[in-house]
């Protein structure tokens, strides 16, 4: 999460413009992105011309189905139209590894062990907790 605790000096935030960044995806909730960064993410996104998704997930939770399938289908519409986009929570490794998980199998047509399985290969520090799993490999 750039201005969060792993990025205190905002470092990673003139990045995501050279990296061609246009579309930014926050699952860190309110109270977290406030207290880690001091500044309201989305809207310091927004004022910087990202195109924002905020979708927060409760860290080491799981959000509603509903709620989830909104958020990946419209993060897909702005890939689709050849937008790149950053997806974060504050560490990047369990929430950010989720939609990610669910992405993939969106995309990839894949069931969820192996999404899980790809997304590890890709992103090895990746780690879910027991509810997170346990969603993904429920889901039909």
């Amino acid at each position: 999460m750039p201005f969060g605790i792993y990025d205190q000096d905002g470092e990673l935030f003139p990045e995501l413009k050279r990296q061609d960044i246009s579309v930014v995806v926050v699952l860190a909730e309110n109270e977290e992105y406030l207290e880690q960064t001091q500044r309201n993410l989305p809207e310091f996104y927004s004022t910087q011309g990202f195109q924002v998704i905020h979708f927060p997930i409760p860290n080491y939770g799981i959000p509603s189905h509903e709620r989830l399938e909104v958020a990946i289908t419209k993060t897909l519409e702005y890939a689709n139209a050849s937008q790149s986009a950053l997806i974060h929570c504050s560490a990047g490794i369990g929430r950010t590894a989720l939609f990610a998980i669910f992405l993939v199998m969106k995309v990839m047509k894949i069931p969820g062990r192996d999404a899980i399985r790809w997304v590890g290969q890709h992103h090895p520090r990746s780690l879910l907790t027991p509810i997170q799993i346990e969603m993904i490999l429920s889901h039909k």
